[in-house]
């Protein structure tokens, strides 16, 4: 991925947030320590979270609501959770695993940007061009997802 795509990304992935640039260079950091990885596993998807503000929610209590979604509970199971959700992931489209993703919610904090760093990195192991952004790449693959459900 060309440098200015990744500066693009993390803007408008922090700009989706309401974060504003000062926190740019954490999650670039972040993001060339994550991309390089060879297979989407759990151990760098948590390292990402946690640069982003986050911890995993695998302690009873640890419960999140998202506008009107309501995900698990934090428990002990998190981890395995999330590592299913990760399992096969490369034969998903980033759509779809982003949508699971952001469904189980594992994390206290930085879900979102958790979340477009894993559509990222699918939308690179899958050869995918994510030069026009994540809102507008998410905005067609949502159309042809839509349809292909009808």
């Amino acid at each position: 991925m060309r440098e200015f795509e990744l500066d693009r990304f993390v803007r408008e992935s922090n700009n989706i947030e309401g974060i504003g640039a000062d926190n740019d260079d954490s999650m670039a950091e972040a993001l060339e320590d994550f991309m390089p990885h060879k297979a989407l596993e759990v151990e760098p998807v948590i390292k990402f979270a946690e640069a982003m503000g986050g911890k995993l929610r695998d302690q009873p209590g640890m419960n999140v609501r998202v506008g009107s979604h309501t995900p698990i509970g934090g428990c002990h199971l998190m981890g395995h959770l999330l590592a299913t959700v990760l399992l096969g992931a490369e034969d998903d489209s980033p759509h779809d695993l982003h949508h699971r993703f952001e469904a189980l919610h594992p994390f206290t904090d930085g879900n979102g940007r958790t979340g477009r760093a894993i559509w990222l990195w699918m939308m690179n192991k899958q050869g995918l061009d994510p030069s026009l952004g994540f809102l507008h790449t998410w905005y067609y693959q949502s159309l042809r997802e839509a349809r292909s459900d009808d």
